[in-house]
């Protein structure tokens, strides 16, 4: 995972779910991602977020590894 994509997870990991729009503005606004979208997409691909209806959410499987950790 790069810079700019570990920034992005994070963000998600934080918010869980969150409007592609708001999210966008935020990475780009608050987060200084130049292309949250291109990243976004990346982590997609990689299965680490995945796309609903409008929102952006981070994937089942990380959230249950994350859930898995936490109970630790």
């Amino acid at each position: 995972m790069d810079h700019e994509e570990r920034i992005v997870f994070e963000y998600f990991r934080k918010n869980l779910s969150v409007g592609e729009i708001l999210a966008v503005k935020e990475l780009k606004l608050i987060h200084r991602i130049n292309d949250p979208l291109r990243v976004i997409d990346s982590l997609i691909k990689k299965n680490i977020l995945e796309k609903g209806a409008g929102c952006i959410n981070l994937s089942s499987s990380i959230k249950e590894l994350l859930k898995k950790r936490k109970e630790r």
